[in-house]
């Protein structure tokens, strides 16, 4: 999928609506997931095909932010 920042997205699973800010490879992906923070590593603006960076908040309008694989995501039209 071609994403690009800005794009609104959700999970294939449902839930709620969130802004790609940004996009890691899969190196920079599995550090996010052990614990490093997306804020320290270099974020790419362009689409790696691998994770996409996201933005949102939750049902009590808390800020929210995390990585997802690029296939676990659907854009919304």
């Amino acid at each position: 999928m071609e994403l690009k920042i800005g794009d609104i997205v959700q999970l294939n699973s449902g839930g709620p609506n969130m802004t790609v800010t940004g996009f890691l490879d899969k190196k920079s992906g599995g550090l996010v997931k052990k614990g490093i923070t997306a804020g320290k590593l270099n974020k790419s603006e362009t689409n790696t095909n691998d994770y996409a960076i996201c933005q949102w908040f939750d049902n009590v309008g808390s800020f929210k932010e995390d990585i997802f694989l690029i296939s676990t995501v659907e854009l919304k039209q």
